[in-house]
């Protein structure tokens, strides 16, 4: 309800514009963007989980991952660590999160970068509200980026 409600305020901004256009700045909720991780950890939660990559790969979202048993290797990987003396969170040890496309639309209009598969429902169901406020504003002569 609120990702609807952010896109329609940022439309109604953009379409009372004169003319001119202005920066809009998109904050999608949390699960709307992609999520890659790199991988050095000192130990894993299950044989099959993965315990070093050399490059990143795709975290959120990758279908692949929410399988019975290497769900547990997903969970472990996108946990956080609650620090209660500095009330911040960290990352599992060995794990480096990284959001692709900083600053673009493309990460936000497709959550499973593939493009294909199961992950396509996503683009048009579960991320629809960003993915049409996206496309309301090029339509409206913005850019990405």
């Amino acid at each position: 309800m609120i990702c609807k409600v952010v896109g329609v305020v940022l439309f109604l901004l953009l379409s009372h514009s004169a003319k001119g256009l202005h920066p809009v700045i998109l904050v999608p909720g949390d699960g709307g963007s992609q999520v890659e991780a790199k991988l050095d950890k000192p130990a894993t939660v299950h044989y099959v989980c993965t315990k070093k990559t050399d490059e990143y790969f795709s975290l959120w979202l990758n279908l692949e991952l929410l399988v019975p048993v290497v769900i547990d290797c997903w969970v472990d990987n996108m946990r956080l660590i609650y620090n209660f003396t500095t009330r911040g969170t960290v990352n599992s040890p060995g794990v480096v999160i990284n959001v692709p496309g900083f600053g673009n639309t493309t990460t936000v209009e497709l959550l499973d970068p593939s493009g294909a598969g199961p992950g396509v429902y996503f683009k048009n169901i579960g991320n629809w509200n960003m993915l049409k406020t996206v496309q309301a504003f090029k339509q409206n002569g913005c850019k990405a980026n």
